[in-house]
C-alpha cells in the first residue's frame, strides 16, 4: 500500500519552515539581543548554542535567497519575540525528542523521505540540517503515538476500515437543456448501447462533459437537492431518468458507493477522515508533554506558559 502524505506531513514543506526562518533572521538582524537561555527537564539549552544555531539560520537566509520576504527588522521588541519564539521551538523539538526515545521509536526512511523531498530545492547549511532532523523527529513521533492509540498506520488502511461509514458515491451526468435532450440522449446509452462517458463528450452542456460527466466521489449532500436524490436513489450502474434541477436536465449513473468505492478514486475524502481521527488523538498527546516537561525560561525573553514562550513586553 502506497502512503498518501497527511495533512501534518504536508505541514513540514516549505510554509512551515518560513516562521522560523523569520524567527532566526530578525535575532541576525539586530545586535541588540544576547542570545536566550532555557532548561528543558534538566538539560540546558546555552545562549552559546542558540546564538550558534541564529547564525546558522542566518547563513541559510544567505544561501537561499529570497525565501523570507516582507519582515520587518526594526526595533528590539521584534528581535525579543524571534529569539523567544526560536527557543520556544528549540524546547519543544527536545521534548519530542526524548519522547520519542522514551517510547522506543525511530525516524523511518519513509518519513526522510518524505523531508527530503520537502526540503529538496534548497540548499543546505548546519540549520537546515538541523531542522530536517527535527522535523523527522516529529513526524516519527506523530506515527508511534497514533499507532497507540490505535489508528492506522496511513490513510489507505484507515479507508478500508472505514470506507462503508463515509458513504460516499461516484456518479457521472450529462446535462442537457431540455428534458426532450435528456431523453435522447439517455435513449442512446440504453436502448443503443452507447458508452456513457461518449455521449456525455458528445452533448453534455456542463463543465464535466469533455471528462465523460465524471462527477467524482463525495457525499451526495455536495450536490443540489433533487440531484443529491436521484443519486441515493439510483441503483449502482442504472441510468437515471432525466431528472430536473436548476441548472437543466440531467441523466446520471452511479459507478460505485460505499465500501465499493476504490480508494483511489477516494483518496482526498478518505485523507481528510484519517488526519481529522489522527490530529483528535495525537494533538492532545503532544499537548500533554509539553506540559508534563520541566521547563524553565530566562524571564528576559518570557515566561512558559506549559506549551510555548509567552514573550517578555
Amino acid at each position: 500500500m502506497t502512503d498518501t502524505p497527511t495533512a501534518y506531513h504536508r505541514s513540514v514543506r516549505l510554509r512551515l519552515i518560513l516562521p522560523l526562518l523569520a524567527l532566526a533572521l530578525l535575532v541576525a538582524a539586530c545586535g541588540t539581543l544576547t542570545a536566550p537561555a532555557a532548561t528543558d527537564d534538566g538539560t540546558d539549552i546555552s545562549e552559546d548554542d542558540l546564538r550558534d544555531e541564529l547564525e546558522a539560520a542566518a547563513e541559510f537566509s544567505t544561501l537561499n535567497p529570497g525565501v523570507v520576504q516582507g519582515l520587518d527588522l526594526q526595533g528590539v521588541n521584534y528581535s525579543r519575540q524571534a529569539a523567544s519564539g526560536l527557543l520556544g521551538e528549540r524546547i519543544a523539538s527536545q521534548v519530542f525528542s526524548d519522547a520519542l526515545d522514551d517510547l522506543g521509536g525511530a525516524v523511518s526512511d519513509a518519513e526522510r523521505d518524505q523531508l527530503g523531498e520537502a526540503f529538496g530545492q534548497l540548499v543546505s547549511n548546519e540549520w537546515l540540517e538541523l531542522q530536517f532532523e527535527r522535523q523527522g523527529t516529529q513526524l516519527a513521533l506523530i506515527r508511534v503515538l497514533a499507532e497507540e492509540a490505535g489508528v492506522p498506520a496511513d490513510v489507505e488502511s484507515w479507508y478500508a476500515d472505514n470506507a462503508a461509514e463515509l458513504g460516499l458515491v461516484c456518479s457521472s451526468h450529462v446535462l442537457l437543456l431540455t428534458e426532450d435532450d435528456a431523453v435522447a440522449a439517455r435513449a442512446r446509452i440504453v436502448d443503443d448501447g452507447e458508452d456513457f462517458a461518449a455521449v456525455a463528450m458528445d452533448v453534455s452542456t456542463g463543465p464535466t462533459g469533455p471528462n465523460g460527466g465524471d462527477l467524482g466521489c463525495g457525499d451526495p449532500a455536495q450536490f443540489v437537492p433533487e440531484f443529491a436524490d436521484a443519486v441515493r436513489a439510483a441503483e449502482l450502474g442504472e441510468v437515471t431518468e432525466p431528472v430536473e434541477t436548476q441548472f437543466g436536465w440531467h441523466v446520471i449513473v452511479v459507478r460505485s458507493r460505499g465500501a465499493d468505492v476504490p480508494f483511489v478514486e477516494a483518496a482526498e475524502v478518505a485523507q481528510q477522515g484519517y488526519d481529522a481521527e489522527r490530529n483528535a488523538v495525537v494533538g492532545p498527546a503532544l499537548t500533554d508533554l509539553l506540559l508534563d516537561a520541566d521547563v524553565s525560561v530566562a524571564s528576559r525573553y518570557g515566561e512558559w506558559d506549559g506549551t510555548q514562550i509567552v514573550p517578555a513586553r
